[in-house]
């Protein structure tokens, strides 16, 4: 699955690019949350506010295989993505 070479661009600093290898691996399995949830916290890495929060919200409504682990770390995650999004609404 193309979660994994997306992180390893994460790591290589490279974000477009392990984009795209999200997208490409969500077409191939929709619905996979640990992708969904991949996507999301590439956007919130690069500050595209709106987009990360429309994908933390596809995992919070998903279902899938993975769904019970992925809403776990959208636990872990859900307050700094908060004071994240108070910092940004700040800034408008």
């Amino acid at each position: 699955m193309a979660r994994f070479p997306s992180q390893v661009y994460i790591k290589l600093d490279q974000p477009n690019t392990a984009l795209e290898g999200y997208q490409k691996a969500s077409e191939k399995h929709p619905g996979e949350t640990s992708l969904i949830l991949g996507a999301a916290r590439v956007h919130d890495m690069l500050n595209n506010m709106s987009q990360a929060v429309q994908f933390y919200k596809k995992v919070r409504e998903c279902s899938g295989p993975c769904s019970s682990n992925c809403s776990h770390q959208l636990g872990v995650v859900s307050g700094v993505v908060v004071t994240r999004l108070l910092w940004w609404a700040l800034a408008l």
